[in-house]
Formats: C-alpha cells, structure tokens, sequence
C-alpha cells in the first residue's frame, strides 16, 4: 500500500471561481422535492477536481461529453485541469445536457467563465449548452435520428465525466423501453442509463470517469449494466469513500458511492486496477493499491463482480471468501436487507418502547457481536408499533443473522 496525493491541478482560476458562485446560488435555490423528483444533486467541487485529475486527455483537440451537468461544474473541472497541464490539449469542445431550466443561465455562466480561462491560457474552448432530456437525446443519437434537438455529431467524444442522476425508471415506461432498444438490455436506474449512453457515444479509447453508486459494482439489480460495461470498458482506477453520506453530505443523501474511471478498450494482459479510497471529498492524501485486474473483476464471474478491496484486511477476507466451495444459498440460507425504510413510515416509529411496539435494530444496536436495545441516547427511533399501515414492515419471528450495513 502506498500514499498518494491527491492531485490539485492549476491554481484556481476564473473558471472554478464561476462555479463556487454558480454551485452556491443554486444550491440556494433548488427545491428539496424538486431535486428529489430530478435525482439531481450538484457536484461538490473537491470531487470535479479529483474527477478531471484521473483523465488522460492526450489528444490535441478534446470532445467532453457532460450529461445531466448543473452548473457545469465538471466541465469546469476539466477545463482548470488541462489549463495546469504542460502538454495540453490545444481546443476543447464541450456539450453539455441540463434538463432543469433554472440551472441552464447558471451553466451559461460557468461555460463562459470556461472560455475566458482558456483563451486567456492560449486555448480554443467551445461549450454548448443543450437543455434537453439526455436519455431522449441518446437513444436518438444511437438509434440513428438526428432530428431530435441536441443529437450530438456521430464522431463520438474523447471523454465523458458524469454525475448521473439518481432515480428509478419504472419497468414497462417508454423511456425504459426505448432504452433497451438502443442498448439492449434493461436498465432500471437513470445513472445506469446515463452511463451507458455515454459508454455508446465514446470513441474506441475514449475516457469515462463518472460518480456511482456503490451497489452497481455487486447488486444483482444492475448485474445486465454490468455486463454491458465490462464489456466495452477497462477498468482504470475505482475510488471509495470510507464514510457513507460525505459525498452529498450537505443534501442529506445517505449512499455509499465510488468513483469509476474506465478507458473503451479490450483490458490488456497484466492490466491493474487502482483503488483507492478516502474519508471525505476533500482530504489531501487517498490510499492506493495497484490490484491486478483478474483480482477486481473475477474472469468468467456470471455475476460480473467488481470487487472492490481498498485495505488489507479486506483483502484477506475476500481471497478466503473465493476459496468456499459454495454460497449461502447453498446452506439454505436468503439474504435480506431490511424493510424497515425509516423516512417513509415515520408515523410508526417510536423513540420508547411500548406494550404496541416491536423492537427496531440498526447497525448502531451491533456492539461487539451482541445486540445492545435499546440504545441510550441514539437519535434514530429504537421501536416500531405493530398495527395499521406498519404490518408490512415488520419481519416474522425466526431464526437471523444481523450484519451491520455501515
């Protein structure tokens, strides 16, 4: 294990300093159930910068694809970045999507700002600003209809940097549907979606680094995305955040997120992965393990794996977990997490137990290998009462294994 330091790029310039203004004002302004219903949550911009650190950006002239892109804060990013390097690119051409019309004066600005730092650097920049659907917009571009406002050219990008959004799409809804035209699998989640989109509209060797849940890399819900995905990217580096909720901390989004950087190209023989981790967005030093790449994604896995091990121990835990010869269904036991989901049964809840509730477990309650209810003063609710509307969250009376989720 070895300790890098994590990349700063130029020093900070016109062009990140439109952001801080951009991201503050909008972040002022955006509705919490507005942004629920989008998934959209804004790029903080210690995690653009460290995004637009991992690309190589070797050509002269660059093509960035920015789907779902806010403020513009990852374009920025990369544009500071190739701004601090000594062999940089000489043009960049950026197309940016933004569904939300209150944020497109904003990434206006941003892209603005974009141009004036570049051209103040002896650098062409050319953004464009497409308020459209990007789901709409590639599955036209895919499907070969170039009539759809914002169809991007059929040259393909160099690179693609992504915050997707974070939300469901109904099984059986069009836009599902239309996906699975293009692509030809099922793709249940929109940052599913938007990944791979941009995977299809990459050149061969174009850069992908995108922020993702965690889940993609071992959910059985996303094992069809994965399969596409491994199959026209090799994995580069995959970074963890070690403390759930610090990515979008200040939105009060509670998931456990990586972030994935893939070049399009087959994985060559004696390739590594990288993986790295950190505890917040912005600390200085990240740790790194260079693992070989048949070690991350299993060959022949039919599951599609990416196992991600950024200490030691965990480690260990996996090779000895490869060596079992069979899996828990084997031993007849189902794997579960639990059904409780706080925030939507609120009325149910109580801080004290009482002669109506049952009790409810968190990982907090996991102490040593015992279950210590309740807890004296946790802040989360300690039972759940047992009538009404809360029948289907409760779990029958048997036999269970407890394993703490964070």
């Amino acid at each position: 294990m070895m300790r890098e330091a994590q990349p700063d790029g130029a020093p900070d310039g016109v062009a990140l300093v439109a952001v801080e203004t951009n991201l503050l004002e909008a972040n002022g302004a955006l509705e919490p159930e507005r942004r629920a219903e989008m998934g959209q949550y804004l790029t903080p911009l210690p995690v653009a910068r460290f995004m637009a650190s991992l690309l190589r950006l070797g050509t002269s002239s660059v093509r960035v694809l920015d789907a779902g892109a806010g403020v513009g804060t990852l374009t920025a990013a990369v544009a500071q970045e190739v701004i601090g390097r000594q062999a940089a690119p000489h043009e960049i051409r950026a197309v940016t999507y933004e569904l939300d019309a209150s944020l497109e004066p904003r990434l206006r600005n941003v892209l603005d700002a974009c141009r004036q730092a570049c051209e103040g650097n002896g650098m062409t920049f050319d953004g464009e600003a497409f308020e459209e659907d990007f789901l709409r917009v590639g599955v036209a571009a895919l499907g070969g209809d170039m009539f759809v406002p914002g169809v991007p050219l059929p040259e393909g990008f160099d690179c693609a940097i992504l915050n997707p959004p974070y939300r469901k799409l109904a099984r059986g809804s069009a836009e599902r549907r239309d996906l699975a035209g293009v692509l030809g699998i099922e793709v249940g989640n929109l940052y599913a979606a938007f990944v791979a989109l941009a995977v299809e509209l990459l050149k061969p060797g174009g850069e992908l680094v995108a922020i993702t849940p965690r889940s993609f890399c071992n959910g059985p819900y996303f094992k069809p995305f994965r399969k596409f995905y491994l199959s026209r990217m090799a994995l580069r580096r995959v970074h963890v955040f070690e403390t759930r909720g610090d990515l979008f901390g200040e939105d009060g989004v509670l998931q456990e997120n990586v972030i994935v950087y893939a070049v399009k190209e087959p994985v060559a023989p004696g390739a590594t992965v990288a993986i790295s981790s950190s505890e917040t967005p912005d600390e200085d030093l990240h740790a790194v393990s260079e693992e070989p790449y048949g070690r991350v994604v299993v060959p022949d896995d039919p599951e599609s794996f990416i196992r991600v091990v950024p200490d030691e121990a965990g480690g260990r835990v996996s090779e000895r977990m490869g060596r079992l010869a069979g899996g828990l269904s084997d031993a007849g036991v189902s794997v579960s997490t639990g059904r409780v989901v706080d925030f939507r049964v609120r009325e149910f809840l109580r801080h004290a137990p009482s002669a109506d509730t049952v009790p409810l477990i968190y990982p907090h309650n996991l102490r040593e290998g015992f279950v210590e209810w309740p807890r004296k003063h946790a802040k989360k609710a300690s039972a759940i009462v047992t009538g009404g509307g809360s029948k289907k969250s409760l779990t029958p009376n048997g036999v269970y294994v407890l394993a703490p989720t964070t």
